[in-house]
């Protein structure tokens, strides 16, 4: 009962029964026989005060419309399985952990059925809509009160390989929640359902007015090992080799003996054996490859609960020789990172000299900058032109590192430990992006304005104004610097995303339609705006290698999971919901389903009866 106290009008019905004990004052009438009158005979009889009450159906039906009206008031309710409201949305997570084998036909079967369920208990006027969270929401079915529909909509659900965008499905179901209730269409409250096994980000900051949040828990262990990152470098030093770093994450609760298989397209180059203690990381590097281009496949050669993170692909694209210009006095670190012979074609000037940035690639200016940027590619160091991300004033002594942002250029750097001297005093432009912070001033910032690419480093890269020179940190940045400033020297690029990421594809040279083919075999056609260099791919939710097709120069592009909290299976048992928390339930999930409406239409029928029996005996 949701108002127990309401059981108190049952006090009423001893009221009722004692009416019925006391006699009534009539008018008394002397008759020579009573004979004539035998119904008026019984009923002075029976309201004769503190008599033995005689049947009365009259006083049953009105004791009946009492209690039925009390119990109606206390609002009672039923337990039952995952019942929905009047207006109720279905959020089914359709990311890649629910995949996992561990439930019957696989987590994500599991919440169909749990769905289909659900849609089965609605009542006749009832309205829901499914939503599928993957890394784009997707609306299944609008709200309805065809079932059909309903479970035809769960049944099309088909999960990405991709992460769950959980925030954004459960912002759309309550927009589209208030968009029925400003029609008049439904109730000002309904429920919200995740039927997840919680591998999303905590839902901060979500408003749902007046809305109930449910989470549905699928999931009952976490047996999985998988791949968490794939990586290929092109290096930029003497030995100037690609490399390639695999990392196998154990998420079970023992250790695992796995072997690595690495096939160059799809023929098997090497097997790496690991043993992983359980919830750690094992990395291993290859290097002894004998192919310079190609699909480079990892595979994990092991039976757990998740298949689509056992494999992970990175596309190895024709080695560029990029025409890079160093305008300096003198600086032989710089000069040594950048002489590579078969990777760029390094041209050396002094300041004085230089002229026109026309005909390379690259222009690196070592503690010089021009009057003017033309459109190009630039590495500004202890530097800046009117056309870089960042306007300098003054200088700064001993700036110490003191956030670093991740980005191309900054990956695998590590700047713990750098002494620096002296830097420029700057304020990065809207359009710049800060990747390396001091505490009063950027030192390494990125930015890409009309036709412009540019990286700004704010301290001299040169003995002794700072020791980062002689760090391992260095060769790789400048190695990320080269790599992500040249990206557009050559137009093949070695693209790999995330599943249900954007891929920035390169536009066909003739016409606007662009056609990818899905490692299912699946061909989407891509429409590029006229004019544009670049066109947007993002139906990537499957795993593997991408092709485009054309007549003239295909592109190759990979997508991978590489995701820890997917490939962690262990279900949780309560999400963040801003500053609450939400406790999880299991499938058998039950849920409150009032019935005093039909306990009130009863008692409406009760008292028809009793009012007809009424007149019909008086």
């Amino acid at each position: 009962m949701l108002s127990p106290l309401s059981l108190l009008f049952l006090l009423a019905i001893p009221v009722v029964v004692v009416l019925y004990l006391l006699r009534l004052r009539r008018k008394e009438l002397v008759v020579s026989s009573t004979m004539l009158w035998p119904d008026m005979t019984q009923d002075i009889q029976a309201n004769a005060p503190f008599q033995k009450l005689r049947k009365n159906i009259l006083l049953f039906l009105q004791i009946a419309i009492l209690a039925l009206m009390a119990f109606a008031l206390a609002r009672p309710f039923l337990r039952l399985h995952a019942r929905t409201s009047d207006n109720t949305v279905l959020i089914l997570d359709a990311s890649a952990s629910m995949l996992s084998t561990d439930e019957r036909g696989g987590r994500i079967e599991a919440a169909k059925r749990t769905a289909a369920k659900m849609i089965d208990d609605m009542s006749r006027n009832d309205r829901m809509m499914v939503i599928a969270a993957g890394p784009k929401p997707k609306v299944l079915s609008a709200f309805t009160t065809d079932r059909r529909a309903l479970k035809a909509a769960t049944a099309s659900l088909k999960p990405s390989h991709g992460r769950a965008d959980m925030r954004s499905a459960v912002v759309l179901g309550v927009s589209l929640m208030e968009a029925e209730q400003r029609g008049g269409r439904a109730a000002k409250e309904g429920d919200i359902f995740i039927l997840s096994d919680g591998a999303f980000d905590p839902l901060d900051d979500l408003p749902i007015g007046p809305a109930r949040l449910h989470f549905l828990k699928f999931g009952s262990r976490a047996d999985n090992v998988g791949i968490t990152a794939l990586d290929a470098r092109q290096t930029y030093g003497a030995d100037a080799r690609d490399q390639i770093f695999v990392s196998v994450t154990n998420f079970a609760n023992s250790a695992k003996k796995v072997d690595v298989e690495m096939y160059h397209w799809d023929s098997l180059q090497r097997v790496i054996e690991m043993t992983i203690p359980p919830g750690e990381t094992r990395s291993r590097p290859w290097k002894d490859f004998q192919f310079d281009t190609g699909v480079v496949r990892a595979k994990l050669d092991v039976k757990d609960d998740l298949a689509v993170d056992n494999e992970a692909y990175v596309y190895l694209a024709p080695r560029r020789h990029l025409r890079v210009l160093l305008v300096t006095e003198a600086n032989p670190f710089l000069e040594k990172m950048l002489n590579v012979k078969d990777v760029i074609e390094l041209a050396t000037m002094r300041p004085r000299a230089f002229a026109s940035a026309e005909g390379y690639d690259i222009v690196v200016f070592d503690s010089f900058a021009p009057e003017q940027l033309t459109p190009g590619a630039y590495l500004l160091v202890n530097a800046a032109a009117p056309e870089a991300p960042v306007t300098t004033q003054g200088r700064v002594r001993n700036p110490v590192v003191v956030d670093l942002h991740p980005h191309p250029v900054t990956k695998y750097v590590n700047f713990a430990g750098t002494i620096i001297t002296e830097a420029k005093l700057a304020r990065a432009k809207p359009w710049g992006k800060v990747l390396v912070e001091a505490g009063s001033t950027p030192l390494v910032v990125v930015g890409e304005r009309a036709g412009i690419k540019c990286v700004y480093v704010g301290f001299p890269l040169n003995l002794p104004k700072t020791n980062f020179v002689l760090r391992v940190g260095f060769p790789i940045f400048i190695s990320n610097i080269i790599e992500w400033l040249g990206r557009d020297a050559t137009g093949r690029e070695n693209i790999q995303a995330r599943a249900g990421g954007v891929v920035q594809l390169q536009a066909p040279e003739r016409g606007t339609e662009l056609t990818v083919e899905k490692p299912s075999g699946e061909k989407v056609r891509v429409v590029a705006a006229e004019g544009e260099s670049s066109v947007a791919f993002d139906d990537t939710d499957e795993v593997g290698v991408y092709r485009t097709v054309a007549p003239e120069d295909g592109q190759v592009f990979v997508v991978n999971l590489l995701s820890r909290t997917e490939s962690n299976t262990a279900p949780v048992e309560n999400i963040s919901f801003g500053r609450k928390t939400l406790a999880a339930a299991n499938a058998a999930a039950t849920a409150n389903r009032e019935i005093w409406r039909v306990l009130a239409l009863v008692g409406l029928l009760v008292l028809m009866v009793e009012w007809y029996i009424y007149h019909r005996r008086f």
